[in-house]
């Protein structure tokens, strides 16, 4: 197999489970707003700034709203084109390495990379993250998850689908290294609240963010 056809499978299966990976987490965290006491707290809404940590785009953030609130932070993480790690960002990338090696991959793999890409860059993907914004991560998560049982169903089990593989899976380790990071270092609380019911309810939206 050529490196450059492994590079693109690589990167196109990391860049779909990045997209997925960070649809949970924005739907973890906002059912996290929700399960909190006071979501007007101003220690409550700073829970959006370790997902944006996780990004490594805090500089990109803060220079693109002006009023950096939850629902920039679901923009930037979702839909904003100039964030390379947006849902957005990631599934343009998947597409894109996708197309460069369409006669490595099945046609109904490529249907629905393009057909889960064309949603998020139409206004219907847009309307429903303002309007249903569960909706539209469970469509995003759901998408992924069908891109992938598409491969491991249609593809020969040989070196391309290997580095399909490969890629899906360093992907989800860095992922739960990050959220696990984020927790330590960003969101751990002083002494006295270790164990208390915020600190349970954020170790509970840690494993819901790693699909534990």
């Amino acid at each position: 197999m050529l490196s450059r056809v492994a590079d693109s499978l690589f990167w196109m299966s990391r860049y779909i489970e990045r997209a997925e990976n960070n649809a949970r987490i924005a739907d973890v965290n906002l059912q996290l707003l929700l399960d909190l006491e006071n979501t007007h707290d101003p220690d409550t809404q700073q829970q959006w700034n370790p997902i944006i940590s996780s990004l490594e785009e805090n500089e990109l953030f803060t220079s693109l709203y002006q009023n950096p609130d939850g629902q920039a932070a679901v923009d930037f993480v979702c839909l904003q084109r100039q964030n390379p790690n947006s849902v957005y960002a990631c599934l343009a990338a998947a597409r894109e390495n996708a197309r460069t090696v369409r006669e490595q991959i099945s046609s109904e793999m490529w249907e629905h990379i393009n057909r889960l890409y064309l949603f998020i860059k139409g206004e219907t993907g847009k309307k429903m993250l303002r309007l249903s914004p569960y909706e539209f991560f469970r469509r995003i998560i759901t998408g992924s998850h069908l891109i992938q049982g598409i491969a491991d169903a249609t593809m020969t089990h040989s070196e391309g689908w290997d580095f399909i593989r490969i890629g899906r899976f360093l992907e989800r380790a860095d992922n739960t290294s990050r959220i696990l990071d984020v927790k330590y270092h960003l969101l751990l609380p002083s002494g006295e609240k270790v164990g208390g019911n915020i600190d349970t309810v954020q170790w509970m939206s840690v494993l819901k963010s790693c699909s534990a």
